[in-house]
């Protein structure tokens, strides 16, 4: 395959980048068989048992993109925020020491 990919446009190199997502996967796909076959092969040899767990992200329980409703905001840099679990950060507990209330800071 001498294709010069310089010289393709935009859709063109982005339908190829697609075609070789979908090789990539089916070739890995094949080397994981034949790694699974193999080693079922050389387990048998010797006795063993092998049983396979597919690999992959374990799901909870758990509501998924559901965050706190409400959060505390530090007015001197918005980037700090704290959802009110676990230890108070140290911006929010300098200004409640100082006699502000928690309740000033919460965005939301």
């Amino acid at each position: 395959m001498d294709t010069d990919i310089q010289s393709l446009s935009f859709e063109e190199l982005e339908n190829l980048a697609g075609e070789v997502q979908q090789v990539l996967a089916q070739r890995k796909d094949q080397e994981v068989r034949k790694a699974k076959e193999e080693i079922l092969r050389i387990a048998k040899e010797h006795g063993l048992k092998i049983f396979f767990e597919e690999m992959g992200v374990m799901k909870r329980g758990r509501r998924t993109g559901v965050g706190p409703s409400k959060f505390y905001v530090n007015p001197e840099n918005s980037a700090e925020t704290w959802v009110g679990r676990g230890k108070r950060p140290k911006w929010l507990k300098t200004l409640v020491d100082a006699g502000h209330s928690v309740d000033d800071y919460l965005s939301c």
